[in-house]
């Protein structure tokens, strides 16, 4: 069964009432062992699992197993019904179980996963585990120390055999999350059912998945047309017509930017971009993730670019939402990724702070409408690091899917 390890949320949107969220899936079991520099906690054992916990005081990696006295084929479908959520908290759109302050997805917030059954999980970057019982659940609390999401709490439903993960952003209390996970409750959907063996073998056969090669035939040049490669049945045609990077921008529609008051915050009084503090790079040591910055500046990067609807018929909710990579080429021609890039906060997921043919609102912004044989002329515009500019490429993929190789071109020649 494929483990993901982390549910960090850098999403990708793949379609118009879907984020693209990495799973999460976890399990219990109690013993001790101990070797090297593994360590180990019991849980004690229970009437239908058995839970154990190993860690690595290297890498600080939390492994569970667990081992049932039965090995169901198929298990109900369960849902959770928060109690309680605090003040202020609003659930984001498109992305069902995720409460922010005031709904500002660039502020941390809390995560509340959907009830998951497997065999094995893993945890990363975990500094401490304090076993708890929280609304007469037995759960682990983890903290992360040095980490944006610094509490998890892992909740051990033994009668269902089932667990439920919450997320806890360091700007939300634990005694906050503590009382999330008191109140939360797991409901039976009516009649959904999941075959676990067909689950396994799909998780197994996604673990063989390699990331695909950029060749030059997925490389374009300002002027040529953009086919999706995904579902160009149902995608208009990309052209991109110029790419200027600017100190600052021209007079534009308050109403065509994601966040105005986000793109406020991050230029100053004569319009060009604030400097901000970039992660370069993390490293576990110490029991804790220590992170290194540095201060770097900004340009504006913006983008016209043209998008026609070949088709004798309408086409809804098209997503455009195409992304900067740092990339670079090799001797071989092909494109590879040079850093793991992310943006700051007004370009997030190094997405566009303005498009100006949005037919939605709020968390749908990145989606539009084209009557039969439509074309558009678009505007984007991003926040880019300097440092960044000479090897940014736009990536295009309609489908979010990771099996995609994308189309790319390059900003700067």
């Amino acid at each position: 069964m494929k483990i993901i390890n982390n549910q960090e949320f850098t999403e990708n949107i793949g379609k118009k009432g879907k984020k693209i969220m990495k799973k999460k899936i976890i399990v219990l079991i109690a013993a001790m062992t101990a070797t090297l520099a593994i360590t180990a906690t019991a849980y004690g054992a229970v009437r239908k699992y058995l839970v154990t916990t190993n860690k690595n005081e290297e890498t600080g990696t939390l492994t569970y197993n667990i081992q049932t006295e039965t090995a169901p084929t198929k298990v109900p479908v369960m849902k959770v019904v928060p109690g309680y959520i605090p003040e202020g908290y609003i659930e984001t759109s498109n992305a069902l179980g995720k409460y922010h302050p005031n709904g500002d997805l660039s502020v941390g917030g809390i995560t509340i996963c959907q009830p998951f059954y497997t065999n094995q999980f893993k945890e990363v970057y975990v500094s401490d585990v304090e076993e708890v019982t929280l609304g007469g659940v037995k759960a682990q609390i983890l903290t992360r120390e040095g980490m944006e999401y610094k509490h998890i709490i892992n909740m051990f439903y033994e009668d269902g055999g089932y667990v439920v993960t919450i997320y806890g952003a360091n700007n939300t209390s634990l005694e906050e999350l503590k009382k999330v996970a008191e109140n939360i409750k797991c409901e039976q959907v009516p009649g959904e059912f999941i075959d676990l063996e067909a689950n396994k073998a799909t998780e197994e056969k996604a673990e063989e998945f390699v990331e695909p090669t950029i060749t030059n035939d997925h490389i374009f040049n300002i002027g040529e047309e953009i086919i999706d490669e995904w579902a160009p049945y149902r995608n208009p045609i990309f052209t991109i017509n110029k790419i200027e990077v600017l100190e600052k921008l021209p007079e534009l529609d308050k109403n065509c930017f994601y966040d105005y008051n986000k793109y406020l915050e991050f230029t100053n009084e004569d319009g060009t971009l604030k400097k901000y503090e970039r992660v370069n790079s993390r490293k576990w040591e110490n029991n804790k993730m220590n992170t290194v910055t540095e201060t770097v500046g900004m340009k504006f990067v913006a983008v016209n670019l043209t998008m026609r609807n070949p088709f004798d018929k309408e086409l809804k909710n098209i997503n455009v939402y195409p992304r900067v990579y740092s990339m670079e080429k090799t001797s071989k021609g092909t494109l590879k990724s040079l850093n793991d890039y992310s943006g700051c906060e007004l370009s997030m997921d190094n997405a566009p702070f303005y498009f100006d043919q949005s037919d939605y609102e709020g968390k749908n912004f990145y989606f539009c409408d084209f009557a039969p044989n439509e074309i558009k002329e678009v505007y984007l515009v991003y926040a880019v690091d300097e440092d960044q500019i000479d090897n940014a490429y736009i990536k295009f993929n309609q489908s979010g899917n990771a099996a995609c190789v994308g189309s790319y071109i390059k900003m700067t020649k």
